[in-house]
């Protein structure tokens, strides 16, 4: 049963990965000083070119110099997200809360990490508190995932919350159709 909620969080991982990329790239770029945006735009192709390892690499070497870089610290989480290097995803997803805990796009990578690691109640936890606090553009993601945790922890009643609220964000045809 775990093994069927792991399989599909990380469906909706890689096809959210580049979406995910181009948004930490052009963060990243409004935010950082030059020396950074140099290594960033550098990460930003590997991670666009699927070599996590060179990403995770020049994340790790961008926090050493500059260790309050919150995006370098999500890219490297989306990163190891990619990589199934799941409990490193939570620690830098943490340390991204900590530096900033209004940040939507840390509890999303925290909660596929957690869901990841089998911990589906947290996760829906986390969903919330970025729903609340995420702009327009992340709202068909979080509810998609939303659906699979419900969908996971057999809260009917709420799946089919989420697959009334993904068919009026226009994301419906991304789920099965269990609530008609």
């Amino acid at each position: 049963m775990i093994l069927n909620f792991l399989l599909f969080l990380l469906g909706f991982s890689f096809n959210s990965m580049k979406l995910i990329s181009f948004c930490l790239l052009s963060l990243l770029l409004a935010c950082s000083s030059p020396p950074q945006t140099a290594n960033v735009q550098a990460t930003h192709t590997l991670f666009g070119e699927g070599n996590m390892d060179k990403t995770i690499q020049f994340c790790n070497e961008t926090v050493g110099k500059y260790s309050d870089n919150l995006t370098a610290y999500l890219l490297r989480a989306e990163a190891n997200l990619q990589s199934k290097r799941f409990q490193e995803a939570l620690n830098d997803a943490n340390y991204v809360l900590k530096l900033n805990p209004n940040e939507a796009l840390g509890y999303i990578i925290r909660a596929e990490a957690q869901g990841n690691l089998g911990y589906a109640k947290e996760a829906l936890a986390d969903l919330d508190k970025a729903q609340a606090l995420a702009h327009t553009g992340w709202q068909p993601d979080i509810c998609v995932l939303k659906y699979k945790v419900k969908i996971f922890l057999k809260d009917s009643i709420g799946a089919c919350q989420e697959w009334e609220n993904a068919q009026k964000l226009g994301v419906g045809h991304l789920l099965p159709s269990k609530c008609q």
